[in-house]
């Protein structure tokens, strides 16, 4: 299940993996090795294209990724420990989804080239360059890493504000899946409801953030 805003997962910074934590070739199936799994499973099944581990509730410094094509195939790897050591001279500006904040879109302000080092489930070490959608994964899930959401820079107000709103999708969200559950509920018109929702949201958002500026 993924962690939602505000849980205190979400705000807390993800502890280290030890180095007695990973699993070199030959050892028993782990705590990590089960976590790694799991985050895989989780990424899949929401389609997302990327997961952090404290969005499942689990305070480590590991993150997933699919670094294949998010419209045809999954293809989830594994960054522990990761650091970005280096960034491009190129900015830009895109609306932002999270898993953890559902129905909401943020403009963000990333770079589109970034250097991670990252250890593998081995313990080894690894650098390398990702640019444009992954780069942009990448600066997401370590900000969750470090604790840190895409509405961080929010005022107390503001992110209050957002809170109230997803509770009101998630309202709706429930009354959805109660009545695909006694009507069976076709999927279109699932879809359908829960844009009407995520939609309303995002307006509302947009106008009460506008309103404060």
């Amino acid at each position: 299940m993924i962690v939602k805003y505000p849980n205190k997962c979400l705000v807390t910074p993800c502890e280290p993996v030890k180095p007695e934590e990973f699993a070199p070739i030959g050892s028993a199936p782990n705590d990590l090795l089960f976590l790694i799994s799991r985050m895989k499973t989780v990424c899949d099944l929401e389609k997302g294209v990327g997961l952090a581990a404290n969005q499942i509730g689990v305070n480590k410094q590991v993150f997933v990724m699919n670094r294949g094509n998010p419209q045809t195939e999954f293809l989830i790897d594994q960054f522990i420990n990761p650091e970005i050591i280096e960034y491009g001279d190129k900015l830009v500006v895109d609306n932002e989804a999270c898993l953890s904040l559902p129905g909401l879109k943020i403009g963000k302000e990333r770079d589109t080239y970034v250097v991670l080092k990252w250890q593998d489930t081995e313990g080894l070490w690894h650098e390398e360059g990702f640019k444009d959608l992954q780069a942009i994964c990448i600066q997401h899930e370590v900000d969750h890493l470090n604790g840190k959401t895409i509405i961080c820079d929010f005022g107390p107000l503001k992110r209050k504000m957002i809170v109230e709103k997803l509770k009101k999708v998630a309202k709706k969200n429930e009354r959805v899946g109660k009545k695909r559950y006694r009507l069976e509920m076709n999927m279109d018109a699932m879809e359908e409801a829960l844009a009407e929702a995520e939609a309303e949201l995002n307006e509302e958002t947009l106008s009460a953030l506008n309103k404060e500026k």
